[in-house]
């Protein structure tokens, strides 16, 4: 697992991040400061963070994750920023779809948008690749 910022960041969210900036240097965007979180990735220019949220570091099952998650997302809500949650587990979501959620929070007055992809409950990859938005 590689560092960034100084905190461990997946290869999933490294892929996701390389997919959103390919030649931006890692260090300016991912695992960045937003209202004294850490957050994934930050599109500072058009104040979005995304968040790539892993079933193994989010689960419902992790005594009280959802809440702290819930107060991170107010925070950098809060802050300005709109929030693209991405609910997966080793995968990312093709660019399209990464795309479609990110155009979701553009064009509309929403402050957030969840892809949640198949595998999130499963524990591994799926062949196919079907999302659903929240």
């Amino acid at each position: 697992m590689r560092r960034v910022n100084g905190v461990a960041a997946s290869s999933a969210q490294l892929d996701l991040a390389r997919q959103l900036h390919p030649r931006k240097k890692l260090e300016n965007f991912v695992n960045v400061k937003v209202k004294n979180y850490c957050v994934d990735i930050l599109l500072k220019n058009e104040r979005i963070v995304v968040e790539y949220d892993s079933y193994y570091c989010h689960a419902p099952s992790i005594p009280d994750k959802r809440s702290k998650d819930m107060r991170r997302n107010k925070a950098i809500q809060d802050a300005g920023y709109k929030l693209l949650i991405v609910k997966a587990n080793q995968c990312v979501p093709s660019e399209t779809t990464i795309q479609n959620g990110l155009n979701r929070l553009r064009n509309t007055s929403k402050t957030s948008t969840v892809i949640r992809t198949n595998e999130w409950r499963k524990g591994g990859r799926t062949v196919n690749e079907r999302f659903s938005y929240a």
